[in-house]
């Protein structure tokens, strides 16, 4: 009996350590979805903690992650057949990787396109180093926002036009 007990507190104890990372990453897709989030380790951003929980919840990510390096910022939206994707920005090398969800399982995340940045992405990157949040809306347009964590920056400028 004891040995029983043991066996399902063991099975309990590693689900709920997958299952807080699945958690986390499902609670706060919705807040993340069309909103470009910038990565810092130091101070922490609420991008690097969202990439923290895509990665525990996708390896195909953390396995691109850990080869790449973190982006500086990321992008989680809808794709086709309303399946979640993300694009990393990485600024320096003037790339962007995407990524889309083939199906319901954390790991069929697959690589879809490497390609420069746009204009706009360059704008955008620009504006959250200000420390602005810039979010697409429905349409696509942008719509710039204030931070929502703490911040110093009380003003705002356009992002620029969209390409």
């Amino acid at each position: 009996m004891k040995r029983c007990m043991a066996l399902v507190w063991l099975v309990v104890l590693l689900t709920a350590g997958t299952g807080c990372s699945a958690f986390m990453h499902g609670y706060t897709t919705n807040i993340a979805l069309n909103r470009y989030l910038l990565v810092r380790k130091e101070p922490q951003t609420s991008g690097y903690r969202r990439l923290e929980y895509i990665q525990w919840y996708r390896s195909s990510i953390k396995d691109f992650i850990g080869y790449h390096g973190s982006p500086d910022f990321i992008y989680e939206f809808k794709a086709y057949n309303d399946r979640p994707g993300l694009r990393l920005y990485y600024t320096k090398k003037n790339l962007v990787y995407i990524f889309v969800e083939r199906n319901w399982e954390p790991d069929s995340m697959f690589f879809v396109e490497q390609r420069p940045l746009t204009e706009f992405e360059s704008q955008v990157y620009a504006q959250l180093l200000e420390g602005n949040e810039v979010r697409l809306e429905q349409d696509g347009s942008a719509n710039e926002r204030q931070p929502f964590s703490s911040g110093t920056n009380t003003t705002s400028s356009a992002a620029g036009s969209r390409r």
